[in-house]
C-alpha cells in the first residue's frame, strides 16, 4: 500500500436540502494505482473537512484495486468504445513515445494505472463524474476476451472482436 500513488480526482461540497434547512457536506473521488498495472477508484463523504472525505475516498479505491490490461506495458490493446448516460468515451492505443492525449480525469486515471501512450476522445456530457466511471469500467475489463462487455456488465466493448488481441 506505500507504494500507491493517489490522485484526486473530484473534492466538492455538497448540500443536501432537508425540511432543517441546507446540509453540506464534502465528497471526494479519489485514483489509487502502483503505475504498473493496478488501479482502483474510490468515492468517499464526510460532513466535517474535505481531507477526511479524501481519507474516505482513498480508502474505498485500496478496497477496489483491480487489473489493467496493458499492451507493451504503456497502452490498450485495442480500440475501446463505452456509451454511459450522454456520455460516449472512445479510446485508442498509440505507438511509443505518443503521450497522453485525453481529458485530464482519463489522464489522472492512466498514470495512476501506468498506461504512457493514449489519445481519447469524450462525446456529448463531460461530466467527471461520468467520465471516470466510464473509463473505469473500460479498464478493469482486463480480463475479458474482446467483445465481452467491459467486465462488469456494461455495454462497453473493445472493438475489432473478431481479431483477437493483436
Amino acid at each position: 500500500i506505500r507504494d500507491l500513488h493517489r490522485y484526486p480526482l473530484i473534492v466538492k461540497r455538497v448540500v443536501q436540502q432537508t425540511p432543517k434547512g441546507r446540509m453540506a457536506s464534502y465528497f471526494a473521488m479519489v485514483a489509487v494505482g502502483n503505475g504498473e498495472g493496478v488501479m482502483g477508484i474510490g468515492q468517499g463523504k464526510d460532513s466535517e473537512s474535505t481531507v477526511a472525505a479524501e481519507s474516505k475516498a482513498y480508502t474505498d479505491a485500496i478496497k477496489r484495486l483491480d487489473t489493467v490490461a496493458r499492451f507493451e506495458d504503456r497502452t490498450i490493446f485495442t480500440e475501446a468504445y463505452i456509451k454511459l448516460g450522454s456520455t460516449k468515451i472512445t479510446m485508442w492505443p498509440r505507438p511509443a513515445g505518443f503521450g497522453l492525449a485525453v481529458n485530464p480525469y482519463i489522464h489522472q486515471i492512466c498514470k495512476a494505472a501506468g498506461i504512457r501512450d493514449l489519445s481519447a476522445k469524450v462525446i456529448g456530457s463531460r461530466n467527471g463524474m461520468q467520465v471516470v466511471k466510464a473509463v473505469t469500467m473500460l479498464l478493469h475489463g482486463g480480463s475479458t476476451p474482446l467483445g465481452f462487455g467491459d467486465g462488469v456488465g456494461g455495454k462497453g466493448r473493445r472493438l475489432e472482436a473478431k481479431e483477437g488481441i493483436r
